[in-house]
């Protein structure tokens, strides 16, 4: 991802490749302003990786992500103490998640 040092905090431009079958639940982020070229709640229904471009605004989010991927590799999603680590993560970048938020696609 391109970010902070790249832009001087303007943006962050990253490309994402998203596995069958997976994507974000339903959530929004206050601080930043997100550009897609699919819906912001989205899953790839297909049978192979799909790529996806974004840009984020102010830059920052990044290093969430970054982090995420961190925590991934060390604990596993079926860990008892992996939602709590990922709690203090996202409540870290001021990140809200919510299954009961209905957007487009369902």
């Amino acid at each position: 991802m391109e970010g902070n040092r790249d832009t001087l905090g303007a943006y962050t431009f990253s490309e994402t490749i998203v596995p069958p079958q997976t994507g974000p639940d339903p959530h929004r982020h206050p601080r930043e302003d997100e550009a897609f070229w699919i819906p912001h709640a989205f899953k790839n229904v297909g049978s192979s990786p799909a790529r996806m471009i974004g840009v984020i605004s102010p830059a920052g989010l990044e290093t969430f992500f970054d982090e995420r991927d961190a925590l991934m590799k060390t604990t596993a999603p079926t860990d008892p103490s992996y939602p709590a680590k990922y709690k203090a993560l996202t409540d870290k970048y001021g990140l809200e998640y919510s299954r009961d938020w209905n957007f487009p696609p369902k």
